[in-house]
């Protein structure tokens, strides 16, 4: 119960302070951790290490500010720390596989890498999720249209086969295709390690095929990461969320079942449920 808490506390410290200067040292202090011990929990039960956790989630708040603000990109990189304009484009177009101007003039998802929510599971078994509550509120909001979601295909077998800088890659090349694939009026959000969902806010499930069409489409292009260049697909699910939906929750695992359903007949491919 205390490794529980002391997990809870060291993201929650991270998530208050992005925008300030810390330290995975500062991170333990606040968890009352060995730095040691904690680095060791990040790692078996959320799968990144607590300073690639802060620059990831760092670099999504920036993100946010290149779409909400009319902050030079200058500014924004002296905000979040870097030391220079180079070094945080360098580190902002590794994550979401453009530079930060022309991810401001794009259709780009800031939270590539949403927030982490820890629940306990059983004893002293950690879960891990993610924060859903803005796409909770948009799914509500959106009754009566289409919703897809979206599935990277072989995520894991790339992780292993290529380590997990390439499985980034997939993540934000995929985030890049659906950005390609949508209009302007649309919103889209990562809800899991492979899993994205895009609100269409059509009731024709014409619109939602066509954009599954050109996200299958761009599965033959390369894909570039430290090692070398893979291709890979995506597959996908389409449902209609329901008039009198009172969860969200539900709709999105509706559209989660689809996709499973779409996979068990073949990747690279769409159904409409």
């Amino acid at each position: 119960m205390r490794d529980f808490i002391a997990l809870i506390c060291a993201v929650e410290f991270i998530e208050n302070n992005l925008r300030n200067r810390i330290s995975v040292g500062d991170v333990s202090t606040a968890a009352y951790l060995s730095l040691s011990h904690l680095q060791s929990m990040f790692s078996r039960t959320l799968n990144v290490g607590i300073g690639e956790y802060i620059t990831k989630r760092r670099l999504c708040v920036a993100a946010r500010d290149l779409k909400d603000t009319a902050k030079s990109v200058t500014e924004i990189a002296f905000d979040f720390g870097y030391a220079n304009v180079e070094s945080f484009t360098r580190a902002f177009k590794k994550q979401f596989l453009a530079t930060p101007s022309s991810y401001r003039r794009g259709h780009g998802v800031s939270e590539l890498y949403p927030r982490l929510i820890i629940n306990e599971k059983e004893g002293y078994d950690v879960a891990q999720g993610y924060d859903l509550t803005e796409i909770s509120r948009k799914v509500l909001d959106a009754r009566g249209s289409y919703i897809i979601c979206a599935d990277i295909d072989g995520l894991m077998r790339i992780n292993e086969q290529m380590g997990f800088a390439a499985g980034d890659a997939a993540i934000a090349e995929t985030a890049t295709r659906i950005g390609k694939s949508i209009q302007d009026t649309m919103a889209y959000f990562r809800i899991g390690a492979d899993h994205f969902v895009i609100l269409t806010g059509s009731k024709e499930p014409s619109a939602a095929e066509n954009i599954a069409q050109s996200i299958i489409s761009y599965s033959d292009d390369d894909v570039s990461w430290s090692g070398g260049t893979f291709k890979f697909s995506v597959s996908m699910g389409i449902v209609k969320i329901p008039q009198d939906v009172r969860s969200a929750k539900e709709t999105i695992e509706a559209a989660e079942s689809a996709t499973l359903a779409t996979k068990k007949e073949g990747w690279n491919s769409y159904k409409v449920v």
